[in-house]
């Protein structure tokens, strides 16, 4: 006789009844994404890996060609025979439901995991692993599981469904996210669901204003996610409401005059109107910092995350190399699983400073070639004022150097450095700044026979 007080693991047996027959009449459609380890029982995982390959296969998946598919790989005794298929696709409910079927199917397969994972965390803890690395796989597994949830093969007429059903979405265009930079914006089309976006350049170029000038213009509307790795909130709050105030009483504010306090004052008042939540956690993990946003994500629908800046985030690896490669890959993936744009700041290598033309290039992201391959935007900003001395003209450069869906270009904005901001630019100004960076013609150089000879070129 069984024990009742032994507790058996979470499972639902008639939801996977139900899901198998109802399979098997109507084929797995839009619940194909369950995978054999979401089923309780070795039956109802076999009879899942039939009818996904009879339908893979194209020739049905009915009681019929899956008894006939298991009979040819010698477990058909192991499911009860044709006539328990028989009896699921007869006597369930049908497949008017089988969306909630698979997820209750699937709920309770992710209790099964999170008892293993609480197992296994136990024996980590005995076995005297570090607190942090058991922490980070702990970490790893929730963020795997839970962004698993409707993924997996489809067929291509399913993933044309869905890419036209996002396309008449895209057409009302409160979906995109823009800077608020209209020569930026018109290059980029919007800063789309699901982007991960670098905007990358060497110290000093305005990376960080560059982020702040897009959330300030997103916040109003939106609530913004931004994870601060190199500077305090306190320190982004000092760059938006105190640009008027110079750095030495800001350091030493018994120099403040009443007037700098009445700045001060007003700045934070024009905070208010800023739905901008800031996380300024040093030593942040790529997990840690996943699971962070899709908290934050599901209390308060979140509709931009930016990241200041990606090499200052950690991640387990045998390398440097590796580390930032599977940084990018989880920054796009948190794009993807929470269906929003991803914007991280990047820091180029130095090879920058030493070309006579230091505008940025994709060779010069650092570390990884995979930011290159993940990033579905990258852009570089360049100040050609800050390499050259009495260079009057305040354009900075957003050089779009990839762009998935569209052609790479350059924009143009005003640099605002006491306020740290960008600012749209007039066609005027840039056009008088292009004209300031073309080559100066130089007069051709005599030869040495002509400079002895006297002669002209």
């Amino acid at each position: 006789m069984i024990d009742p007080n032994i507790k058996r693991p979470p499972h639902s047996n008639e939801a996977e009844q139900s899901l198998l027959g109802a399979c098997m009449l109507a084929g797995p459609g839009d619940v194909a994404w369950l995978t054999e380890d979401d089923f309780y029982t070795e039956t109802h995982r076999l009879t899942w890996r039939g009818i996904l390959e009879c339908d893979r296969e194209g020739e049905g998946c009915d009681c019929v060609t899956v008894g006939e598919w298991l009979r040819k790989q010698g477990q058909i005794d192991k499911v009860g025979g044709g006539a328990y298929l028989t009896m699921l696709a007869n006597e369930g409910p049908g497949p008017a439901n089988m969306k909630g079927y698979a997820r209750i199917i699937r709920e309770h397969s992710q209790r099964r995991k999170l008892i293993a994972l609480g197992a296994d965390v136990s024996d980590r803890a005995i076995e005297g692993e570090k607190p942090s690395e058991t922490i980070e796989h702990i970490q790893s597994q929730v963020i795997d599981w839970a962004g698993s949830g409707t993924t997996g093969p489809r067929s291509i007429i399913q993933a044309a469904g869905s890419w036209f059903e996002r396309l008449d979405q895209l057409t009302d265009k409160s979906r995109r996210v823009d800077t608020g930079l209209v020569d930026v914006d018109n290059i980029l089309m919007g800063m789309l669901p699901s982007e991960l976006i670098l905007l990358a350049g060497r110290p000093g170029m305005g990376k960080t204003a560059g982020m702040m000038t897009a959330a300030r213009h997103i916040a109003p509307n939106h609530p913004v996610l931004l994870f601060s790795l190199e500077m305090s909130a306190e320190q982004l709050v000092k760059r938006m409401v105190s640009h008027n105030i110079e750095g030495h009483k800001l350091r030493d504010p018994s120099q403040m005059e009443e007037r700098d306090w009445a700045t001060v004052r007003d700045g934070v008042r024009k905070l208010k109107r800023y739905q901008i939540h800031v996380d300024d956690t040093g030593g942040l993990n790529v997990y840690q910092l996943a699971a962070r946003a899709k908290a934050w994500h599901r209390n308060h629908g979140i509709r931009a995350i930016f990241v200041d800046y990606l090499q200052l985030i950690t991640a387990k690896a045998n390398s440097r190399f590796d580390e930032i490669s599977e940084i990018s890959r989880q920054l796009k993936k948190l794009a993807k699983d929470l269906d929003i744009p991803v914007i991280a700041l990047a820091q180029l290598n130095r090879g920058v400073e030493s070309r006579q033309d230091k505008r940025p290039h994709l060779a010069d992201l650092r570390e990884s070639g995979q930011l290159e391959q993940d990033a579905d935007v990258i852009i570089f900003l360049y100040r050609h004022g800050y390499y050259t001395e009495d260079f009057e003209s305040p354009i900075a450069e957003w050089i779009v150097a990839k762009h998935r869906d569209a052609e790479p270009g350059t924009a143009y904005t005003i640099w605002q450095p006491h306020t740290q901001s960008f600012l749209n630019a007039d066609e005027s100004a840039i056009d008088d700044y292009k004209e300031s960076i073309k080559p100066k013609d130089k007069p051709r150089e005599k030869s040495k026979f002509q400079r002895v000879a006297g002669g002209t070129a």
